[in-house]
């Protein structure tokens, strides 16, 4: 499961309240759009969850996000973990096959790091639940050493 992220985060997964926060600082820049979360039944939500990639934002999934907007997408684990969303490019130009391309080995290589941060997050858990057991075993063999001692005495 994955903990509870910083409002300020890039459209991370709020479990809690079941929706993905947008960045405020969004890649949409000055782009007008009111959006601040987006809900995990959201048919952009849903799209991504079904096509595993990079996807061109339509207007039938009502975000009223310009026209040519993309999603990126990540993946931890087989879930959604958080998305881009990148506005038009400069100068009008439309994305093409190759930037989708690129976008998906972004997206492939991010979801990699983030899934490598959570296993080394859990190693780093469990290694110190096991320093612990061990102080544990290390003050019970004391006081064990010390209540003996107290009998012989």
């Amino acid at each position: 499961s994955h903990p509870r992220f910083s409002r300020e985060g890039n459209n991370i997964l709020s479990k809690e309240d079941k929706v993905f926060v947008l960045n405020q600082n969004s890649i949409l820049g000055d782009t007008p759009h009111n959006i601040k979360q987006i809900s995990l039944d959201s048919l952009l939500i849903k799209s991504l969850i079904q096509h595993k990639r990079t996807i061109l934002v339509e207007s039938s999934f009502r975000l009223n996000l310009p026209l040519e907007t993309i999603a990126v997408a990540f993946f931890a684990e087989s879930s959604l973990f958080g998305f881009l969303l990148l506005g038009p490019k400069p100068k009008k130009a439309l994305y093409n096959e190759a930037d989708f391309v690129t976008f998906d080995i972004f997206s492939s290589q991010a979801s990699l790091a983030i899934e490598n941060a959570q296993h080394f997050q859990e190693l780093k858990r469990s290694q110190l639940e096991l320093l612990r057991q061990e102080n544990l075993k290390f003050v019970q063999v004391l006081v064990k050493g010390l209540a003996h001692e107290l009998l012989i005495s």
